[in-house]
C-alpha cells in the first residue's frame, strides 16, 4: 500500500471535459462509455449537526456541522466503438473488471473533469452496480448504472509538492574591499533530478513498463534513467518528465533532453513535451517537438523552447519515445536519458542560451548551490572580469521555509515528509503566521524518512514503524481554503543536512 504522500502525488489521468477515470477505466466522450448522468459530484453531501433544540424559546443552540461520506452515482451508456478497436461485449467486459468491491485498505481512484473545473479526485469504494440484461442488451446498447462511495467527501486537485532544508542562521555577507568590475551571472537548472542520482523527482507515463537506475547510458556522472516499453504499448505518449518548477505568464521555458536507444531493433524515434499547469494542477496547454530518429548506441539531444500561456503557474517537460511508423512506441523498446537541462527566461533566445551547458556542479570556478547532479542547482560564475578584492562570510542562511497554497473551497490537510538526517533533540515545523507548531523529540538517521499525515494524526518511520510518541507537540494547522500557509523548518539541536517536504493538494466541496 503507498504511503500517504505517494497517493496525494499520483500523477492524474489525461482526461477532458465530461470524462471520469474509475480504477483506470477512462468514461465518457471518446470511450465506449457514454456518461448519461452523473449525480453525487458537484453537490454538497449530508451534513450531520449537533445543534439542540433551545427549551422555552425559539431556535436552536448551534454546534459545528460535519460534512458525511459523500455518494456518487452515474448512468452510463454501453455500445460499441469501431474507432477504438473495442468490440460491444470487450467493453463490458473492462467495466465488470471494475465494478467490484474494494477493501478498506485499498480504496479506488476516481477523477471526474467538469467543464470550467480543474480535475478532482475521490478515495471511493464500489457499492452499487446494475446492468439490465434487456432488449437494448441484446441489441448492442446496455443501459448501467453504478454507485461509488467516498468516505472522505471532499473532493481533491492535482497533489503538490515543495521542500526546503532547515532554518540557517549563518551567512549572507559580503564585505566588498576593491574589483576589478567584474560581475555576477546567475544561471539556474530547473530539474530537480537532472542527472537521475536517485531513484525520484520523474513521472512514468503511458506504456512505460519500468524506469530504472542504470550505469548504462550515462553522461555526467554515475547514473541515468532506463525507460522500458511495455509488450504491447498502446498510448501515444509513452515515456518519462520532469517538473520545470514556477513560471508566470510570459516566461520562456527552454529544455534540452538527451536520449539513447540502447539498440538498433526496435530503435525508438522520440520527442520532447513542454506541458503547462494552472496553480490548481490543472493542465492548460502543451506543446511538442517534432518526431526525431535516434541513431543506436548514442546520444541525441533534443532541444524545445515555449512561452507560457495566460494562467501558467507550473511547468513540466517529458520525453516521449514513438515506433519506426507511428506516435506509438515499439514493443520492448528500451533508452536511456540523462543531464537534463531547463532554464526560464525573459526571452526566448535567453533562455535557449541558457541550456546551451550542462549545469553538472563540478565546473571549474564556479559555485554551485543544491546537491550537483541530484537537486536544482544555481551556478554563479563571472562574466569577463573577477572580483577579486572582498571578505566573503559564505552564501546566505537558509530561511527554511515553505508556502503551502490552496484555491479550493474546503481545507486542505498536508502530509509532512522529513528525510534525514535531524538532530538527535529533534524539530520543529511552525505555522509563521499563528505560532502553532509540531514537535517531533528524536533523531531521523541518514536514509530514513518519517512522515507525518495531518489528516490522520499517523506518523511512521519509513512507512511502518509508528512514531507517534514522538511527536510531543501537536497544534494541527491545515491550509485554509482560498489561501495560503507558510511553515518554517526548525532544528532543536545543532544544524543538519535533513529535508522537509510538505505534499498537499487543493480540496474542493
Amino acid at each position: 500500500m503507498s504511503s500517504p504522500a505517494e497517493q496525494i502525488l499520483t500523477p492524474p489521468p489525461a482526461l477532458t471535459d465530461w470524462q471520469a477515470s474509475l480504477k483506470g477505466l477512462i468514461l465518457g466522450p471518446g470511450t465506449p462509455y457514454e456518461i448519461a448522468a452523473l449525480d453525487g459530484v458537484d453537490e454538497l453531501p449530508a451534513i450531520r449537526t449537533e445543534d439542540e433544540a433551545r427549551p422555552w424559546a425559539h431556535g436552536d443552540w448551534t454546534a459545528p456541522d460535519w460534512a458525511e461520506a459523500r455518494s456518487i452515482t452515474a448512468t452510463i451508456e454501453i455500445a460499441e466503438e469501431p474507432g477504438l478497436g473495442i468490440t460491444y461485449h470487450e467493453a463490458l467486459a473492462a467495466l465488470r473488471r471494475v465494478m467490484v468491491p474494494t477493501s478498506d485498505e485499498d480504496l479506488a481512484q476516481m477523477w471526474v473533469k467538469l467543464p470550467g473545473r480543474d480535475l478532482m479526485r475521490w478515495a471511493i469504494k464500489i457499492r452499487r452496480h446494475r446492468l439490465p440484461t434487456d432488449q437494448q442488451y441484446e441489441l448492442g446498447l446496455a443501459v448501467g448504472e453504478w454507485m461509488a462511495y467516498a468516505p472522505d467527501p471532499v473532493g481533491y486537485g492535482v497533489g503538490l509538492s515543495t521542500s526546503t532544508g532547515f532554518r540557517e542562521q549563518a551567512g549572507g555577507l559580503e564585505f566588498p574591499l576593491f574589483s576589478d568590475g567584474g560581475t555576477q551571472l546567475g544561471l539556474e537548472n530547473r530539474f530537480t533530478n537532472p542527472s537521475m542520482e536517485t531513484d525520484e523527482a520523474w513521472f512514468e507515463s503511458g506504456s512505460v513498463s519500468a524506469v530504472n537506475r542504470s550505469t548504462t547510458g550515462v553522461i555526467q556522472p554515475d547514473y541515468s534513467a532506463f525507460i522500458i516499453v511495455d509488450s504491447a504499448p498502446t498510448s501515444t505518449g509513452t515515456g518519462v518528465g520532469q517538473s520545470g518548477g514556477a513560471v508566470v505568464e510570459g516566461d520562456w521555458f527552454a529544455a534540452r533532453i538527451p536520449v539513447r536507444p540502447s539498440g538498433a531493433s526496435p530503435a525508438p524515434r522520440a520527442r520532447v513535451r513542454i506541458q503547462w499547469f494552472a496553480a490548481a494542477g490543472g493542465v492548460i496547454s502543451a506543446t511538442d517537438t517534432a518526431i526525431q530518429d535516434l541513431p543506436a548506441f548514442s546520444f541525441t539531444r533534443i532541444v524545445h523552447v515555449a512561452q507560457a500561456p495566460a494562467g501558467a503557474a507550473s511547468v513540466r517537460a517529458y520525453l516521449f519515445l514513438s515506433g519506426a511508423s507511428t506516435t506509438v512506441p515499439d514493443p520492448d523498446t528500451t533508452a536511456s536519458t540523462d543531464t537534463w537541462i531547463g532554464a526560464v527566461a525573459d526571452t526566448e533566445s535567453a533562455a535557449l542560451a541558457a541550456v546551451d551547458t550542462y549545469f553538472d556542479g563540478g565546473t571549474p570556478g564556479a559555485q554551485w548551490t543544491g546537491t550537483p547532479n541530484a537537486s536544482t542547482s544555481t551556478m554563479f560564475t563571472t562574466a569577463g572580469a573577477l572580483d577579486v578584492g572582498h571578505l566573503d562570510f559564505g552564501a546566505p542562511g537558509d530561511a527554511g521555509e515553505l508556502t503551502l497554497t490552496n484555491p479550493g473551497t474546503a481545507e486542505s490537510w498536508q502530509v509532512y515528509r522529513i528525510d534525514g538526517p535531524t538532530p538527535a533533540e529533534g524539530f520543529d515545523i511552525l505555522d509563521v503566521s499563528t505560532g502553532r507548531r509540531l514537535r517531533y523529540t528524536q533523531e531521523i538517521p541518514a536514509g530514513s524518512t518519517v512522515e507525518i499525515d495531518a489528516a490522520t494524526a499517523d506518523v511512521t518511520l519509513n512507512g511502518v514503524a509508528d512514531r507517534s510518541r514522538f511527536l510531543t507537540i501537536r497544534e494541527w494547522t491545515p491550509v485554509p481554503a482560498g489561501g495560503s500557509t507558510t511553515v518554517a523548518f526548525l532544528p532543536l539541536g545543532a544544524w543538519a543536512a535533513g529535508m522537509l517536504t510538505a505534499v498537499h493538494a487543493p480540496a474542493w466541496w
